[in-house]
């Protein structure tokens, strides 16, 4: 590789504007910005939710749920997604209420 082709790149327009991909390949989209959103937030503690029941029901109480209950953090986000307030207290109240309810399905299941 030759001199000219290191780091900085000759082909970079500098300064870059705000979003644009460095090589010039439209926009570049940093996950950091998707962390921001909060339908994503809530949306991501719900599937860890969802995976953890499935790993504690499977692996450590060894119990089958059943769907609607196997299910019980995705309906919270799906009254959260139906509802029309967006802001911080619902996002914090979505998301605890979709971790009580996975706790409570497996520890209704567990007994």
């Amino acid at each position: 590789m030759s001199c000219s082709r290191r780091w900085p790149d000759w082909r970079v327009r500098w300064p870059l504007r705000q979003g644009e991909h460095p090589r010039g390949r439209g926009p570049f989209l940093r996950p950091r910005r998707a962390l921001k959103d909060q339908e994503v937030r809530v949306a991501l503690v719900v599937a860890a939710c969802l995976l953890g029941e499935a790993a504690l029901a499977k692996n450590v109480l060894d119990v089958k749920l059943d769907p609607i209950t196997q299910l019980a953090a995705m309906w919270v986000w799906v009254a959260y997604s139906l509802l029309a307030r967006r802001d911080r207290f619902v996002e914090l109240a979505t998301m605890a209420s979709a971790v009580v309810a996975t706790a409570a399905a497996l520890v209704v299941y567990s007994f």
